[in-house]
């Protein structure tokens, strides 16, 4: 059975400065399975038992393979519960814990940094809501930009983000 879990703070928005130290607002995950544990926040420096790259793929989209490497950075989504303004952070999974979570700017760049990118980030990067950054970018018809768990090389190149 799989489970949702929500992130905690603490997260600083980026737009208005706010900390956030509680649950942070539309971010959660399917990462643990057992339905003993629906309810528990994860926060920086919390330990997931047995955590490594295959449960990281079956919850993101791979941008990049993290074999060899003891830690992953994961792109999420939240929403600030000051400003209501719609955001980023990155978490970093390693040494079966969260390392940190951080809130961050979507670039390009970090795009280009990132290992996996939360499995919501697709349907906002097409959703074409006013004010997200992509109200103009339409996924051509006969090209996909993910393969099945996977997003596709040069995905990222086009989107219309600042470097």
């Amino acid at each position: 059975m799989s489970v949702s879990n929500a992130f905690g703070g603490p997260l600083t928005c980026p737009v208005c400065g706010t900390r956030t130290e509680g649950v942070l607002p539309g971010a959660s995950t399917k990462l643990l399975d057992d339905a003993e544990q629906f309810d528990r926040v994860l926060r920086a420096g919390d330990r997931i038992e047995n955590l490594d790259h295959r449960d990281l793929e079956q919850v993101y989209y791979v941008v990049r393979p993290v074999l060899g490497r003891s830690a992953a950075r994961a792109l999420e989504r939240w929403t600030c519960p000051h400003c209501q303004t719609p955001g980023w952070f990155v978490i970093t999974y390693g040494d079966e814990r969260i390392q940190s979570m951080e809130a961050v700017e979507l670039t390009r760049s970090l795009l280009q940094s990132v290992d996996y990118l939360s499995l919501d980030f697709f349907d906002e990067v097409f959703s074409r809501e006013p004010g997200n950054g992509f109200e103009h970018f339409a996924q051509p018809d006969s090209t996909r930009m993910w393969i099945p768990g996977r997003v596709k090389p040069g995905f990222i190149e086009r989107l219309p983000l600042p470097a």
